[in-house]
């Protein structure tokens, strides 16, 4: 329910109040009550609504009844109560048969049976919804949802027991939409294009229009295998602005395919809850027309998918959450990036045996995504016979460094080799035999005395000191900008490698950081395109993995497969997928991740690619690594 609904809730509590001139105190009361509700409702909390709602009804609200069961039905929506929701809304349909809220009853009817996997019962509540519509807000929403569930392929004879009890046309031209749909997606051609020639265009609602019209190209183009492709991503709620990234960048995916095959796509907002997740990739698995399920886009909602799924033959794609060890929980998740282990292990090979680099130093927050990226970069150095010079760690955000990097300078200075001793002096030699007497400087020279120069601590950090070569400095995106400020005040000239968080071109091309990164090597799953004008770099990124996403589901799918097995066969045997921004290869794995990095170099303010990992091998094209790659703070 939105801002408009309750409004719309509290004009008529008003206006009734002085129709039926109950008692104003008690009328007055009822309302607050009542608003209060609303409130609530609209912020999230639902058992609060609840609670306020059923203790106005057990004090007889009179004419206020049917609204507060209309929102007691919206909020045992949200809770799951479907036994309340069936109560409450026999109730509500024997006592108020007129009521102006029908719509958000039948719309809340629908609701529950999307929920549960019927189909077919949510189809027709929604329809029945739409015939008692309010709003052009509400009308949207309804037919959101039809569309939606409409994907799902209503069953024939429950269509045909619509259409034979149905005579509005409109209702009758969406119910024919779903039909021609299912006849298509079973790829009888013909009998979409029949159903077709029963739809008067001046009928179709204007919200599908483009499903209309789409079925009608459809119907004429060569046969083809269909495949469903279910999605779970958050299209609301906190990860919404990365979701909807994703799903457009998806959507380009696959206009942009070349694959001659049908996929469609079923999609389930899983609203950024874990719950929710839940629901959809269990919901998604029990229609055995979906070949495979790409996962959600947050950590933790990819965790629980995965956990539901264990005991699925589904293939699961997880295409933007990395967690080492979370493919092993079955053989049909995949992740599309590789594990922070090799992620961690790739960039200490690069920095040993393709940069040559002998003396590395580590920063490192003490937990999270960078503290595993160190760990594993710095037993990989450990295992091809090199310790790190220096390990240090912070904690929290890295506002202030100021002591790990005077640390590092610190030994950056005991690096340096103490100077021999020379017998030149300013291009003069000394024969040897001279050497035998007492010779001054002062028998050639007016020399005067001059005191010893002590070196302070001000005057050595001007110092630029080149003892350490590298600098692994892995973090999260939100610490970029702390690091990048920082760093050039410790006067270090050395090699920076870091991992695809340092990609910000918004934050590195800063005029005061830019000429200092110079160079730096970035070890990424994904390279950051800039596809698309006026998006943010977090909006940038999600929408470059969406696109890649759906070229790689369309590369899995380019072949006539009729079972989920077939795909998870599919997806194990390719060795090597280039999309825009990633490379996928899953040929070397046996443990069903990515395996394939992209080494990229900021130079000149953009980022040049240097060549890919796959496997444990570097494959640099015809770009060569540069000898020496050095930096100059």
């Amino acid at each position: 329910m939105n801002k408009y609904l309750l409004k719309f809730i509290i004009g008529l509590l008003i206006s009734s109040s002085l129709v039926f001139g109950q008692g104003w105190l008690k009328s007055k009361r009822i309302q607050d009550q009542i608003q209060k509700a609303a409130i609530s409702y609209n912020e999230g909390n639902f058992a609060r609504s609840e609670e306020i709602l059923k203790s106005v009804l057990d004090n007889k609200p009179g004419e206020f009844r049917s609204t507060v069961l209309m929102l007691l039905i919206k909020t045992s929506v949200h809770l799951n109560k479907d036994k309340q929701i069936k109560t409450f809304g026999r109730d509500f349909l024997k006592n108020y048969p007129q009521s102006k809220y029908l719509d958000e009853i039948y719309l809340s009817y629908g609701d529950m049976y999307i929920e549960n996997g019927k189909y077919s019962i949510a189809f027709n509540m929604l329809l029945n919804s739409r015939k008692h519509v309010q709003t052009d807000s509400t009308l949207f929403k309804i037919d959101e949802r039809i569309n939606k569930t409409i994907q799902y392929t209503i069953e024939d004879d429950f269509i045909e027991e619509l259409l034979s009890i149905e005579h509005d046309d409109t209702i009758r031209s969406i119910i024919l939409l779903a039909k021609a749909l299912s006849f298509l997606e079973n790829g009888d051609q013909t009998g979409c294009s029949e159903v077709l020639a029963l739809i008067k265009p001046a009928t179709v609602p204007n919200n599908y229009f483009d499903l209309y019209e789409r079925l009608i190209l459809e119907s004429f183009q060569p046969v083809s295998p269909t495949g469903k492709v279910g999605l779970v991503i958050p299209l609301n709620g906190k990860d919404q602005i990365r979701g909807r990234a994703f799903f457009a960048g998806f959507q380009k995916g696959f206009e942009d395919s070349k694959s001659t095959d049908k996929i469609s796509i079923v999609i389930h907002d899983n609203l950024s809850n874990d719950i929710e997740t839940i629901r959809g990739v269990q919901r998604l698995t029990l229609n055995k027309d979906i070949l495979a399920i790409i996962g959600p886009i947050n950590d933790s909602n990819a965790l629980l998918a995965s956990t539901a799924l264990i005991n699925s033959r589904v293939p699961f794609i997880i295409p933007v959450s990395v967690q080492d060890e979370l493919t092993e929980l079955s053989p049909t998740i995949f992740q599309l990036n590789p594990t922070l282990e090799i992620q961690g292990r790739y960039a200490a090979r690069t920095a040993l045996l393709e940069l040559g680099l002998d003396s590395i130093a580590v920063i490192t927050p003490t937990q999270g995504m960078g503290y595993q990226l160190a760990s594993a970069f710095i037993a990989e150095m450990e295992m091809l016979g090199v310790q790190p010079v220096l390990i240090e760690s912070y904690s929290e955000i890295p506002e202030n460094l100021s002591r790990q990097f005077k640390s590092i300078r610190k030994k950056a200075w005991s690096l340096i080799p103490e100077e021999k001793e020379t017998d030149e002096f300013l291009g003069m030699e000394i024969d040897s035999l001279d050497a035998l007497f007492d010779i001054s400087g002062e028998d050639f020279f007016d020399i005067p005395d001059e005191k010893e120069v002590k070196m302070t601590s001000r005057d050595s950090s001007k110092v630029v000191l080149e003892t350490i070569h590298g600098l692994y400095i892995p973090i999260v995106p939100e610490h970029l900008h702390y690091l990048a400020t920082q760093l050039p005040m410790y006067n270090l000239s050395t090699t920076v490698i870091g991992n695809e968080a340092w990609q910000n071109l918004d934050i590195l091309n800063e005029k005061n950081i830019g000429p200092h990164l110079d160079s730096m090597i970035v070890i990424t799953p994904t390279v950051n395109t800039d596809m698309v004008e006026n998006l943010s770099t977090e909006e940038s990124f999600y929408f470059t993995q969406g696109y890649d996403c759906a070229g790689f589901i369309t590369t899995t799918l380019e072949t006539t497969i009729a079972n989920r097995r077939k795909v998870v066969d599919r997806i194990n045997s390719i060795d090597e997928f280039h999309g825009s921004g990633k490379v996928i290869s899953f040929s070397d794995s046996t443990k069903n991740y990515n395996t394939a990095l992209q080494v990229m170099m900021y130079h000149n303010n953009v980022f040049e690619s240097l060549g890919y990992f796959k496997g444990d091998s570097l494959y640099t094209g015809e770009s060569e690594l540069p000898d020496s790659l050095i930096i100059n703070y």
